[in-house]
């Protein structure tokens, strides 16, 4: 027998995962994407989860997969309202804190 252990973050930390826009300063409050013509928005809460659906996510590629079904890059998928410049990906934030 085994002893299953719990997974090792990036920190050393065991435990789940860390909320992907947790540590992402200017982090916007919302998400869209237009999938199959359908608008989609999602909510990014104060924890850095992010909710779509009614359901909550870690991580911007989870709540994705709750929209399209399968395994998406959130990064590049979800997009924010940037005032006065428009739409820009989530994944243009992340490079700029970096």
């Amino acid at each position: 027998n085994r002893k299953k252990t719990a997974p090792v973050g990036k920190n050393g930390k065991v435990g789940k995962r860390t909320r992907a826009l947790a540590s992402i300063k200017g982090a916007p409050k919302e998400l869209m994407v237009t999938y199959k013509g359908t608008e989609h928005k999602a909510t990014v809460n104060e924890d850095g989860t992010i909710t779509v659906n009614g359901k909550s996510f870690n991580s911007p590629s989870r709540a994705g997969k709750e929209i399209t079904g399968r395994e998406v890059d959130g990064w590049t998928f979800w997009s924010y309202e940037v005032p006065g410049n428009g739409l820009k990906k989530l994944d243009t934030l992340r490079k700029e804190n970096a």
